[in-house]
């Protein structure tokens, strides 16, 4: 069976709805210009070319999806230059790495008042290395990060090990999450688990239809009559079939109502994915759709788009 997009092209246009006006950078100064360096870092955050504005399209379509996505500020591990210029001159500068939700394998907080901030987190991540001449192969492992330092972890034969570790100058772990259903820190519930939910069943359903339809397609020859011998019929249409006269061939297939049935369904769980979307999912008009209904539902597609574009924000200025 094929599982309808019908949840990512809905937090696919939530996000596009979010990020519908690029990003501005203003200068420190009021009345002042930004500088140059900032202008060519927005237009290549990551080092592989994505521009802010696609990579924050990219933290909100992964937030509203899984709950939440962060964003972690990391440097080249190399040695550290003298000055600015000298990084400058060397293209050492920092870039941003997304971190989602499903990555994130646990944490550990400096105490446990909730005004803690976290010491530690693990986040799983899989890399790519050279193999022989042409070949490539994917390794697994996990990136530690603490306040002043990290550690990367990889398995080998005999268990766990470091692989890689550095320090770093920040008292905090550079990390800022983007959240769209926040319970608690680095806990969340995914907005949109209904619709999921309702597109599992959604996908179900059309199997089922699917399947009968291809059962319905071939009706059962029936031959009344029909003295049973090892002799084969043959059916196909230039065959022709000799029969007593008490004797009778027809086809059965089963009644279209079911199908009517199956199809009323499906419509109506569509109807419920769009009447729980963000925006609308597949028609742009509703018929016989009050103002006061329009107005209602805007008002809470905006709110929960507020909340995730603040998140957002707070998230890229700190």
């Amino acid at each position: 069976a094929v599982l309808s997009p019908f949840l990512t092209r809905l937090a696919e246009q939530a996000a596009g709805l979010i990020m519908r006006k690029p990003i501005q950078l203003e200068p420190k100064e009021e009345g002042g210009e930004v500088d140059e360096y900032w202008e060519q870092f927005v237009e290549n955050i990551d080092g592989y070319g994505t521009s802010l504005d696609e990579f924050a399209r990219q933290v909100a379509l992964h937030s509203i999806l899984y709950g939440h996505s962060g964003i972690l500020v990391d440097f080249p591990s190399t040695e550290s230059a003298p000055n600015l210029q000298v990084e400058r001159e060397l293209g050492l500068r920092p870039y941003f790495l997304e971190v989602r939700a499903d990555q994130i394998l646990g944490w550990r907080k400096d105490g446990d008042s909730p005004l803690a901030p976290v010491n530690q987190i693990r986040i799983n991540e899989y890399v790519t290395e050279p193999l022989g001449r042409f070949g490539d192969k994917v390794v697994r492992q996990v990136r530690e990060l603490f306040q002043g330092g990290w550690r990367v972890w990889r398995k080998g034969d005999g268990g766990w090990y470091v692989h890689q570790d550095g320090e770093t100058s920040l008292p905090v772990i550079p990390l800022a999450v983007t959240y769209s259903g926040k319970v608690s820190e680095l806990i969340s519930k995914p907005p949109l688990l209904p619709i999921a939910n309702l597109n599992i069943l959604h996908s179900q359903r059309q199997a089922d239809q699917q399947f009968s339809l291809h059962v319905a397609a071939m009706p059962i020859l029936v031959l009344a009559g029909w003295d049973d011998t090892e002799n084969e019929v043959a059916l196909s249409a230039n065959s022709a079939l000799v029969m007593s006269p008490d004797s009778k061939a027809y086809y059965v297939e089963p009644a279209s109502q079911s199908f009517d049935a199956q199809q009323n369904f499906i419509s109506t769980l569509e109807d419920q994915m769009r009447s729980l979307g963000i925006s609308t999912l597949f028609q742009q008009t509703f018929v016989g759709e009050t103002s006061e209904a329009k107005a209602m539902d805007r008002s809470d597609s905006d709110s929960l788009l507020s909340v995730i574009a603040q998140d957002l924000q707070k998230a890229l200025q700190n």
